[in-house]
């Protein structure tokens, strides 16, 4: 290693700081992956109990639509929470991986500079437009997800209030 090297050790040298930018983008990917999977576990439960209530024959009528409903409905709000977690810590995942890309670039300079491909979230139907074209992300397909399952969700909810009403 030559005295012109940047790469150096101790805290405050560009490797230590690559170090801890590459600890930093873990620790946030690693929350972003942990949120999307129990939320999605979280869902899938809700989403099967309302199911299973609502097809029992055990019950009454009435007892399953307002089951099916109260469950659709904590889905519906799971689903919320999910989105805004979900979206918040992609975008601190997002910062500390241009923070990770600036340390690298620092540390190891060449003509080829290492920039992010991070896509930004746009809305809903840019979403489904990169669906069609195979152009989604995997954090985008988990927003996606949380959406339809929200839909899913609301139109159990109104198909039960609608059934019920017509029943009493």
């Amino acid at each position: 290693m030559t005295d012109e090297s940047p790469i150096t050790t101790g805290p405050g040298e560009p490797i230590y700081r690559l170090e801890m930018a590459q600890v930093l983008r873990s620790y946030h990917h690693n929350a972003l992956w942990e949120a999307e999977r129990h939320f999605t576990w979280l869902t899938s439960i809700v989403l099967s109990a309302a199911v299973i209530i609502a097809t029992s024959d055990k019950v009454g009528l009435v007892p399953r639509l307002l089951g099916a409903a109260f469950l659709a409905a904590v889905g519906a709000v799971i689903c919320l929470i999910a989105l805004t977690v979900v979206k918040r810590e992609r975008s601190y995942f997002a910062r500390a991986s241009r923070v990770f890309l600036e340390e690298y670039n620092r540390c190891f300079p060449t003509d080829i500079r290492v920039i992010s491909e991070e896509v930004p979230a746009g809305s809903f139907f840019a979403a489904v437009k990169r669906v069609l074209s195979g152009a989604i992300t995997v954090r985008e397909a988990f927003q996606l997800l949380f959406v339809l399952l929200f839909a899913v969700f609301a139109i159990v909810i109104v198909t039960a209030c609608g059934v019920l009403a017509n029943a009493l």
